[in-house]
């Protein structure tokens, strides 16, 4: 249903195979973009690639920050502990937190940033 391109520059590209698939869940009654979203990567996160996360869910790799991110990859443990074990993918619009479904349902691109410590 996706699209994932790693960029010349480390960023992740997602695009909608079919971006009219991506409209008729809008309009099919999805109740929000994360929803949408976890549909689309379903997949790719079910086979422990490339898996969408919140940050404002408390999470330990990026603290407060609300936004949504990818992991390339992530496993879970026993006990539910997430790890990644490489570097994620995070994404701030003009929205800041919300992520757009709607841009794919246009066909256009939405790129997410590779998480890089300074």
């Amino acid at each position: 249903m996706l699209n994932l391109t790693i960029l010349d520059n480390g960023d992740l590209e997602v695009s909608a195979i079919d971006p009219s698939e991506v409209q008729d869940m809008i309009d099919g009654g999805y109740q929000d973009d994360e929803s949408i979203m976890c549909e689309l990567f379903e997949s790719e996160s079910c086979n422990g690639s490339y898996t969408p996360f919140e940050g404002r869910d408390g999470d330990p790799f990026i603290g407060l920050f609300g936004g949504p991110c990818i992991a390339p990859e992530m496993d879970i443990d026993d006990y539910g502990n997430r790890s990644i074990p490489q570097p994620y993918f995070w994404y701030l619009n003009e929205y800041c937190f919300k992520i757009t479904s709607k841009e794919l349902a246009k066909g256009r691109s939405v790129i997410y940033t590779l998480f890089r410590l300074r």
